[in-house]
């Protein structure tokens, strides 16, 4: 067990190897305190204590993913801000430090909770796919392919439907990815099938 500050609240997790030494490290979400938590691997599978990231004040991050962005070397890490109804991608500035970071924002009303990543568009790139529980939306943040994730669109869920979890698979076996939703106040799944 790897204690993290007391005051955490702690609500989303993801592994990466974040400092391209074959060890997978911890990325975590501290709403509470408003910070990214990395804990980065040893070579023997332990964890270094761990380092924080600031993401603004009010700006609650609850769900993290991660994405290979720039020439698909580099890995960058991409958090919900349910605060704001912001997303926001922590771009690596070297080897084990993150300090450039992209804000894109899904909506003017915040509770954007869930956010996962696929190739929407088939560029061979990965894109970012949240949901903003705060207006029924699912918006889709195209990667651009050279570290930046620009143009956007978005899709209504349906009316109230508070659309909570997003996920994405091929459905029904063709090259396109498709979108899952749990939608907490309609107690219903929505699917958003991959098209050209």
């Amino acid at each position: 067990t790897y204690p993290i500050d007391s005051t955490a609240s702690l609500y989303s997790i993801a592994l990466a190897d974040l400092n391209k030494d074959d060890q997978l490290d911890v990325i975590a979400t501290d709403s509470a305190n408003e910070v990214v938590v990395i804990l980065y691997a040893y070579t023997n599978g332990s964890l270094q204590p761990e380092r924080s990231y600031p993401t603004g004040f009010g700006s609650n991050p609850y769900a993290v993913t991660t994405v290979q962005s720039k020439n698909k070397t580099e890995v960058d890490i991409v958090v919900t801000l349910s605060g704001t109804g912001y997303v926001a991608v922590l771009t690596e500035y070297d080897a084990a430090e993150f300090q450039n970071e992209t804000r894109c924002l899904t909506d003017e009303s915040p509770q954007s909770y869930s956010v996962t990543v696929g190739d929407f568009n088939g560029d061979r790139h990965l894109d970012i796919a949240v949901v903003n529980s705060g207006t029924d939306g699912l918006i889709i943040i195209f990667n651009s392919g050279n570290g930046t994730f620009e143009r956007q669109i978005q899709y209504f869920v349906g009316f109230n439907a508070f659309p909570a979890y997003v996920t994405t698979e091929h459905l029904n076996r063709d090259s396109y990815l498709d979108i899952v939703t749990v939608n907490w106040k309609y107690n219903s799944i929505s699917v958003l099938m991959g098209q050209n």
